[in-house]
């Protein structure tokens, strides 16, 4: 049996990692920036991004080297599948990534995500997602989140966002940076 029902998005009540997935065109690096600039709002930690080109209130751009570094502050990671390499799983970045995930209520970080399909992530690094959230973008400018998740009686929840007004969101970043990224790596 399936137990549904609609809450309004409370960005407070995520956990320390919240991925946002969905097909290309979803809105999901939309719902990153709108998690990250409303979490920002509440608790005023810097955002540390790997997204060039933004113009988000007090950032900074994330970096490898300071992995560690990160204490008390907002990660937004758009793309997150491009950043590990699964086919080599012993690799030391996603090993970094994993040991830094599992060190973020300690350093008071909250990691906020986007992949387009989470088995495309490092199973260790999939384990590390407290909040699993699926987008689904309608023009002119909504966007509706969905969570599912199975309790520990066995029963499949789904919980319905009310819709997410967009409009004032998306002077935060260019959305094609990524596919120029993309062409870039190719």
């Amino acid at each position: 049996m399936i137990k549904e029902k609609r809450l309004r998005v409370d960005y407070e009540n995520f956990g320390n990692f919240t991925c946002y997935t969905g097909r290309i065109g979803s809105g999901m690096t939309l719902a990153s920036v709108i998690h990250a600039v409303e979490l920002q709002k509440i608790t005023s930690m810097p955002i540390v991004t790997n997204m060039t080109n933004t113009s988000l209130p007090n950032h900074e751009t994330f970096e490898w080297g300071k992995l560690w570094r990160y204490k008390d502050s907002i990660v937004l990671l758009d793309a997150l599948w491009s950043l590990q390499d699964t086919r080599r799983p012993e690799s030391r970045r996603t090993r970094d990534l994993e040991l830094f995930l599992r060190m973020l209520r300690k350093s008071n970080c909250f990691v906020i995500a986007n992949t387009n399909d989470v088995l495309h992530l490092d199973k260790r690094v999939r384990t590390s997602i407290t909040d699993l959230l699926n987008c689904h973008f309608v023009h002119p400018s909504t966007l509706y989140l969905q969570k599912s998740f199975i309790d520990e009686n066995e029963e499949r929840h789904v919980v319905l966002y009310d819709p997410i007004n967009t409009e004032p969101y998306f002077d935060y970043y260019n959305s094609y940076e990524i596919l120029d990224l993309l062409n870039l790596q190719y």
